[in-house]
């Protein structure tokens, strides 16, 4: 039997919920979400999704909900006993107030490298991107589309060619002894998995910073790899039709997940 948490109360999955039709999270997808990865019954880096999602909240100019998130959690997790999955929570506006929706389920995590396509849709500089608002449809569309071509994700350029990220995850490039990743102020979303890496600045003997790249220059680097809260770093073995060597990411993923899961 499945559960999920709204609004204070714990629900079955059989259960419906009273949803207001004027909600503008509804009207507009006036609303944002965190994804969380469950690793041994324990949701992982918590606080770090909290942050962002304060953060996020004020900037639409409300709070976040004072609730014991850990013991929400908790209680998802072993009522629907997962051992490992995904935790989604998520906050909209209902009757100018901030509703709360956190679901937990299992969830199948897939190893293989990544192959990104490159979308023709191009992203402005709206500082919504750096957000994760409920209107996602764009990423979404472009993923399927992709997923219907055979990649794994698809990767977004701005209007002046610039790499931003994939409609999932922050994307990294690799030359030398160098990590580099699209810089914060470009329109995207700022992940918690990149900015750990960031604050480390190091793995290993790669240094890592923050660098504009153009999509001209991709052929230029040795490697690539993808993070995000449930994968955290995939390698990246093509995008579109150009490979990378996935032997270095996978180095980097190793050292992350040992020193940090």
């Amino acid at each position: 039997m499945s559960y999920y948490f709204y609004n204070g109360k714990f629900y079955k999955k059989e259960e419906n919920i009273t949803i207001s039709p004027f909600s503008f999270g509804l009207h507009y997808g006036y609303g944002i979400f965190s994804t969380i990865l469950v690793k041994n019954k324990k949701p992982v880096f918590l606080n770090d999704h909290l942050e962002r999602l304060s953060t996020s909240l004020n900037y639409f100019e409300h709070l976040l909900p004072i609730l014991n998130y850990e013991k929400i959690m908790a209680n998802l997790i072993d009522k629907n006993q997962i051992e490992n999955g995904k935790i989604k929570i998520i906050f909209f506006e209902e009757n100018s107030k901030i509703s709360t929706l956190i679901i937990a389920t299992e969830y199948l995590f897939k190893t293989e490298p990544l192959k990104l396509a490159v979308s023709k849709v191009t992203k402005e500089n709206n500082p919504i991107y750096r957000h994760k608002t409920l209107n996602y449809l764009t990423n979404y569309l472009e993923l399927k589309k992709a997923k219907k071509l055979g990649f794994s994700d698809t990767l977004f350029v701005d209007t002046k060619n610039n790499i931003l990220e994939t409609a999932i995850a922050n994307i990294f490039f690799i030359k030398g002894n160098q990590i580099y990743t699209p810089p914060e102020k470009l329109p995207l979303l700022p992940g918690i998995i990149r900015k750990k890496l960031l604050k480390i600045k190091e793995v290993g003997k790669f240094k890592i910073n923050e660098k504009i790249i153009k999509f001209e220059e991709i052929n230029e680097f040795d490697a690539v790899f993808t993070t995000n809260s449930l994968k955290i770093i995939s390698p990246v073995s093509k995008i579109n039709n150009l490979h990378f060597d996935t032997e270095i990411p996978n180095r980097i993923k190793a050292y992350f997940k040992k020193y940090f899961l």
